[in-house]
C-alpha cells in the first residue's frame, strides 16, 4: 500500500510542470475508520518542491489557493493511488472484501 502511495506522488511530483522532480514525504498508513470498517489509506505530508538530482536543483511552489493549499488536486491522485492499490492487491491473489467498488 505505502508503495502504490508513493509511486503515485513520485510519478504527479515528476509530471508537475513546476516541480519536475523527486519529492520527499512523511506517510502513515490506516487500514479502518474510526468505525473500524475496512477502510484503507494513507496520510502523507511532503514539502510543496521536488529535488532535480540531476541539475542539483530544489524546485518549489509558493502557496496557493488553487487547491485549497494542498499541492495537488486530492481527487485525481486518489484514483490513481486506489487503481494502483487494487492492482496489487490482485497481483498478489488476496481475496478483497466483495463489498469493495469495482472501479
Amino acid at each position: 500500500m505505502m508503495d502504490c502511495a508513493w509511486q503515485t506522488l513520485h510519478t504527479f511530483s515528476q509530471n508537475h510542470k513546476q516541480l519536475r522532480g523527486n519529492p520527499g514525504a512523511v506517510a502513515v498508513l490506516h487500514t479502518h475508520s474510526r468505525r473500524l470498517d475496512f477502510h484503507p489509506h494513507v496520510h502523507v505530508a511532503m514539502p510543496a518542491g521536488a529535488l532535480d538530482a540531476d541539475k542539483r536543483l530544489w524546485r518549489s511552489l509558493r502557496a496557493s489557493a488553487k487547491w485549497g493549499g494542498y499541492l495537488f488536486n486530492h481527487k485525481v491522485p486518489a484514483k490513481v493511488f486506489a487503481a494502483k492499490l487494487l492492482d496489487a492487491l490482485r497481483q498478489e491473489g488476496l481475496v478483497l472484501p466483495p463489498d469493495l467498488p469495482k472501479k
